[in-house]
């Protein structure tokens, strides 16, 4: 059923939410043990958990802003994304793969999202980058180590400042 994601989620904006953001769910260490089997991901399944892993990352304020914001433009936009996957990089296989401009990536240590082969694989395609990695973060590393990512952003602008 291709439309499942899009009823799902859009029947409990709140309960996507707190599925989605959330921290200490699983180690890097400890996803990349587990059987192929067992490394994919399937918000549905997320879903119908009684029981949620980890830790919630949201307020009960800021959980209400994003339930709002999405009860009134529903899931579908942005599932679309994921589901046009293929076909934009396909669409796109003719663009140069890389990105000319300086450029912050700040990745997460227990991210089991990026991959550190794909940072290593980074500099490839985007020459003029610096990465740091957060210690003790997962893939939500503005909502869980705001003030780290904060001091990484505001010293790497302020290096980069142009003179006007």
């Amino acid at each position: 059923d291709s439309d499942a994601a899009d009823r799902v989620c859009n029947a409990d904006p709140v309960r996507v939410f707190d599925v989605m953001m959330r921290k200490n769910v699983i180690t890097r260490e400890r996803f990349d043990t587990l059987p192929k089997s067992m490394r994919s991901f399937s918000l549905l399944k997320a879903l119908s958990r009684r029981e949620l892993r980890g830790e919630p990352l949201l307020s009960d304020d800021e959980s209400t802003v994003y339930a709002t914001a999405f009860s009134n433009s529903g899931f579908t936009g942005p599932i679309n994304w994921y589901r046009n996957w293929t076909r934009n990089w396909k669409s796109t296989a003719d663009v140069e793969q890389s990105v000319r401009t300086p450029t912050l990536f700040i990745g997460a240590r227990n991210d089991v999202i990026v991959t550190e082969k794909q940072i290593a694989a980074m500099p490839d395609y985007v020459p003029d980058l610096e990465t740091h990695i957060l210690e003790a973060c997962g893939h939500w590393s503005q909502q869980e180590r705001p003030d780290a990512v904060n001091a990484l952003l505001v010293d790497w602008l302020q290096r980069r400042q142009q003179p006007v």
